[in-house]
């Protein structure tokens, strides 16, 4: 899935924090 806005650099960032929570 390739989302070219906004978005998809905050959902990044957001799984990029996620996953190092729930590591």
């Amino acid at each position: 899935m390739k989302l070219e806005s906004p978005l998809g650099s905050d959902l990044a960032r957001l799984v990029r924090v996620w996953r190092a929570l729930i590591d």
